[in-house]
Formats: C-alpha cells, sequence, structure tokens
C-alpha cells in the first residue's frame, strides 16, 4: 500500500511536468477508469491533494497574468494571450498518462488546461477541459502533433489581436471570438517544493508552493513576483547580487504591482510580518530585514507622489 506521502508527490510530478501528420483518433467521449497506480482507497484523498495544487496553480497564474499584462509596456519581451493554458497528453511522462487521462481529462489533442476568470478568454466564456479544434485557419485534431500545431497557431494566430476559435465541449462544437492582450513573456512557473523560494533565471519567473502557501495575500504574492521581474527589467544578469541590487528589485517591484493596481500597504506590511519570522539580519545577499522594509516605504511615497516615471528606474 502506498504511504501516504506519496500522494502530494505524484501530484506534484503530474502538474510540475504540464506546460506556463499522425492519423487522428476518434473525438467520441470515452470514461477512463481509475489506473493501477491509484488504489480504489486513495483516490478521494489522491483527488483532494490534486485540487490544492490546482488551486496554487490557478492563484499563481492570475496574479501573474495581472502583474504581466498591466506592465507590458515595460518589458523587452511581449507577446499577446487570451489568458489561457493548454496541455496535451505528451506533456505528461509516459509512466504518469495514466494518472493525467484520468485526473486531469486529457487526450492526445490539445485541451484547455486553465482559464484566468477576468481574462479574454474567461470573460468570453472558455473553460478548463475545452478541447482546442480550431485557431484562426489552423485546425488541431488529436495526434501525435497536437503539440506541434499548437505551437503554430499560438505563434501566428494568437499573436494577433482578436482571433476565431472552435472548441469541443460534452461533445458540443463550440465557437469564440476572443481578444487577445499584450503581455510580458517571462512565464511564471510554480515549482512544488517545501523550500520558501522565487528566482529568476533571467528568461522567467519561478516561485516554491511553499512561499505561495505562507503568502496570505495576493498583494504580497504580486510583489514576490514583481520582485524577480525586476531583476530581468533592471538587466540584473549578476551572480554575486548583493544588498543594494535587492533593494533596487524591490523598488522597481513596487512600481510594478502599483501599475497593476495592487495594495501597496497590504504587500509591504506582509512582507515585514513575514520577514520578522525568518532570520534577523542580512543573508550575505538580501539586505536587513528592516532596512529592506525601510527602503520599501520610501519608494512608496515616490510612488503614491507621482515622482515614479513609467520605467523601472
Amino acid at each position: 500500500m502506498r504511504r501516504p506521502l506519496a500522494l502530494p508527490l505524484i501530484c506534484a510530478l503530474i502538474l510540475a511536468f504540464a506546460a506556463c501528420g499522425a492519423e487522428t483518433a476518434s473525438e467520441e467521449s470515452v470514461e477512463i477508469a481509475a489506473p493501477a497506480a491509484i488504489e480504489q482507497d486513495n483516490v478521494g484523498e489522491f483527488e483532494a491533494v490534486l485540487a490544492q495544487h490546482q488551486a496554487l496553480n490557478a492563484r499563481v497564474e492570475a496574479v501573474a497574468h495581472r502583474l504581466l499584462t498591466a506592465n507590458a509596456q515595460n518589458c523587452p519581451k511581449v507577446k499577446r494571450t487570451a489568458g489561457f493554458s493548454v496541455h496535451t497528453l505528451k506533456d505528461y511522462p509516459e509512466e504518469l498518462q495514466p494518472l493525467a487521462q484520468y485526473m486531469l481529462g486529457v487526450n492526445e489533442g490539445m485541451s484547455v488546461r486553465s482559464v484566468i476568470s477576468d481574462g479574454p478568454a474567461g470573460r468570453a466564456g472558455v473553460a478548463a477541459g475545452d478541447e482546442i479544434q480550431e485557431v484562426g485557419d489552423v485546425k488541431i485534431a488529436r495526434s501525435s502533433v497536437a503539440d506541434r500545431i499548437w505551437s503554430v497557431a499560438e505563434a501566428r494566430e494568437m499573436q494577433e489581436p482578436a482571433v476565431a476559435v472552435r472548441m469541443l465541449r460534452d461533445g458540443q462544437s463550440r465557437s469564440f471570438a476572443l481578444r487577445t492582450e499584450p503581455i510580458c513573456d517571462y512565464p511564471v512557473s510554480l515549482i512544488f517544493s517545501e523550500v520558501i523560494n522565487a528566482h529568476t533565471d533571467g528568461e522567467g519567473l519561478y516561485i516554491t508552493s511553499e512561499l505561495v502557501r505562507r503568502t496570505e495575500s495576493d498583494d504580497r504574492l504580486a510583489l514576490i513576483l514583481a520582485h524577480e521581474l525586476g531583476h530581468i527589467l533592471l538587466h540584473d544578469d549578476r551572480f554575486d547580487r548583493g544588498p543594494d541590487v535587492e533593494i533596487e528589485a524591490d523598488a522597481a517591484g513596487l512600481a510594478l504591482i502599483a501599475r497593476a493596481d495592487y495594495d501597496l500597504d497590504v504587500a509591504i506590511a506582509e512582507m515585514d510580518r513575514f520577514g520578522r519570522t525568518l532570520a534577523k539580519g542580512s543573508s550575505g545577499t538580501h539586505p536587513v530585514h528592516a532596512e529592506r522594509v525601510a527602503a520599501l516605504r520610501e519608494r512608496q511615497i515616490e510612488i503614491n507622489s507621482g515622482s515614479v516615471s513609467e520605467d523601472t528606474d
């Protein structure tokens, strides 16, 4: 019998592997039985853990979407988005594909994995689980190359200000006229880990599930992500970052969340409370907590007075 601690690990693996010319299979609905990897007595527990992980993903995606669309004009790398993510069976390791089919309903087609409720797709009525059949002039059928076809559609049709999309839901074909909007092209990834951490590699933003769990407000979560985005926008590719560099990224991040209409007071206050529970002094790369909060408060005064420019300087 599997130990309970294995269940969160399996769920984390499923979600962590999902991405932000062959003959096609039948599109008839097929009821999939629970795979042998899940013992029947543990199905309910497995589903509960999976729901928790999906909720964390949804929260991070919503905050990231708001932050990155509000600051698109400040990012050197920009693309357009309709506010939904996709996945296909090939996104999962072969040994986890039966679980993905059973728990997530994914197949060899390209399906909607998640939708930003207040994004273009969410407002148009697109829902998680919808299977994409056509994007503009590009048809996407269930096949081993569905992911490649979607990549073409995403790079071409989805970069237009408006696009017609046809999807399959409950056996019925539905058409959506979607608007797209500019977004900073720095994808945010949730890493399932008990470590409290966030970082950037210059191409994307990364945050651990434990840090998200320990973050009470979306305002503070936005500041964490914006701090990492600040490193990118400040062209900070140094590996020997010191306290001054971190304070600069804090200042840039605060301006970024202000443009996304997050509450600066809430973000700084929670950062202060959270920081007091951690190390008292500097970590070597990060400034002393009290100095960091004081610098943020000074930056907040500048932002509120209107003296901060539209860039991150």
